[in-house]
């Protein structure tokens, strides 16, 4: 009986919600080795020319293999987003995703942003909606030749106007010739009254099961 309720506690504290982003580490289409797309990744919008890709590893651009999966995304044009089927939910959300810079320095400046409800244009264009949070990753905040993860935050209270409003991710590109993502993960864990009013509700059935 013990084991049932240590069981159930780690169970509580480590809820977290995990969004479904569409094509979130770029493997569709799938490409051939040392292949690339030129069309907007299938699950996202474009202002211009982005696509997927496969590099080779150990060639003039990457020293090292994908984050997650064998391609990654890329962006020459100046917009990649995606409006997911998340809401927003009381607590902390986390937006994470992997930033690359090339050996041949075809690089840029990226700015990536998480919006709240409002319209995702076919262009990667926002009307309305609320900007939660956004950082900017600079050149040399990645080695070259190599991968670095990036995240930020924004926590939701009881009152939060943008509650139960759809979550949108940008990915925008404000200088230089190209940037590169991968393996893009929205993730929520609920404030401790939340963990709280879980926890008291399992430990109920628990006490109903024991009857």
């Amino acid at each position: 009986m013990n084991r049932f309720f240590v069981t159930v506690g780690l169970a509580v504290a480590g809820v977290s919600a995990h969004a479904a982003i569409v094509n979130a580490s770029f493997e569709n289409p799938a490409q051939l080795s040392g292949s690339f797309t030129q069309i907007t990744p299938p699950g996202w919008v474009s202002d211009g020319i982005a696509g997927v890709w496969r590099y080779n590893t150990g060639s003039l651009h990457f020293a090292v293999t994908p984050p997650d999966g064998s391609q990654v995304g890329y962006l020459n044009a100046r917009v990649l987003a995606q409006t997911t089927t998340t809401v927003l939910e009381q607590g902390i959300t986390t937006l994470l995703w992997f930033s690359g810079r090339r050996f041949d320095s075809l690089e840029g400046v990226s700015q990536v942003e998480l919006w709240a409800g409002g319209s995702l244009s076919s262009t990667g264009a926002m009307t309305g909606g609320s900007l939660l949070n956004s950082r900017v990753i600079a050149v040399a905040d990645v080695t070259k030749g190599a991968w670095k993860e990036f995240s930020f935050n924004y926590t939701a209270g009881a009152n939060d106007p943008n509650l139960g409003k759809n979550l949108t991710i940008r990915f925008v590109k404000t200088s230089g010739g190209q940037i590169d993502f991968d393996h893009v993960r929205l993730n929520t864990v609920p404030e401790p009254a939340t963990f709280l009013a879980i926890g008291l509700g399992v430990v109920a059935l628990a006490a109903r099961r024991r009857r």
